[in-house]
């Protein structure tokens, strides 16, 4: 029941912030031309590592112009919808 609740959950919240989403890659790769996308490896459940996946806010260190944006709003994590519906991330739940 809660794996069909992360679905569903993270299915609406990609088709919901989609046009979002589109707009911060963009912008995101026309400041620099690089990958929009930032994965890390993180320790999961049972210790199992995963990539999280979030939109890049950095560059050699330095907060991007549209990375202040995104971390000031918290739009930077949106992409981690994609982690939940993967499995490797649960809406609610501990941290």
């Amino acid at each position: 029941m809660k794996r069909l609740f992360d679905i569903l959950i993270s299915l609406i919240g990609i088709i919901i912030f989609s046009p979002v989403m589109i707009l911060i890659c963009i912008c995101i790769f026309l400041e620099d031309r690089k990958n929009v996308f930032f994965k890390q490896k993180r320790l999961g459940k049972n210790k199992k590592f995963f990539k999280i996946l979030k939109f890049r806010s950095m560059l050699d260190n330095k907060v991007t112009k549209t990375g202040k944006i995104l971390r000031k709003t918290g739009l930077d994590e949106i992409a981690q919808f994609f982690n939940v519906l993967k499995g490797d991330m649960s809406m609610v739940g501990p941290r």
